[in-house]
């Protein structure tokens, strides 16, 4: 496992991804599980009846997706000038890379985590305790149908292990 995640970061391209491709693809992904409301519907029963998850609400998401719309920082945006005698500085938000997610596997935070990464222009590894795997997985494999379209799935790093041991040991600093 250790390679295989290892082989993933070293081949993921560095991230710049315009601002208005960066609003499409989150509208795109917004519509793309607006669209699955079934299979999110039967997906999150499964995990419920397993005692690994709750029935998904698809008006959180709508929520979750309307205060992402509210952002006004993006990846590159100047977000504070000070000028002071012939200077000038400039503060920006700016990617962190390669970012490890640690979450207790609520869908809801998984599609805000993912969100905020991909507003950020950042490279991801989720980790997750194999709550609501079901419906985690189907977002993964929406967000990564939604970048395939843009021509950028190889640009982000959306990588989901449970094994935060390996992850932490090898890969955070």
């Amino acid at each position: 496992m250790k390679d295989n995640i290892f082989n993933k970061i070293i081949n993921c391209k560095d991230i710049k991804i315009d601002k208005n491709i960066i609003l499409q693809i989150i509208e795109k992904f917004h519509s793309s599980i607006t669209n699955n409301k079934n299979t999110f519907r039967i997906t999150s029963s499964i995990d419920s009846k397993n005692n690994n998850g709750f029935d998904i609400d698809m008006e959180v998401f709508d929520n979750i997706f309307k205060n992402i719309s509210e952002e006004k920082i993006f990846y590159l945006d100047e977000i504070e000038t000070i000028k002071s005698d012939k200077l000038i500085y400039g503060k920006y938000y700016t990617s962190k890379g390669l970012v490890i997610n640690i979450c207790d596997g609520n869908t809801y935070t998984l599609v805000w985590l993912l969100l905020k990464n991909i507003i950020a222009n950042n490279k991801c590894i989720f980790v997750t305790n194999g709550y609501m795997h079901g419906c985690n997985n189907l977002v993964f494999n929406i967000i990564e149908e939604v970048l395939n379209t843009f021509g950028i799935s190889d640009k982000y790093l959306l990588f989901e292990t449970d094994n935060i041991k390996n992850i932490l040991d090898n890969y955070a600093n």
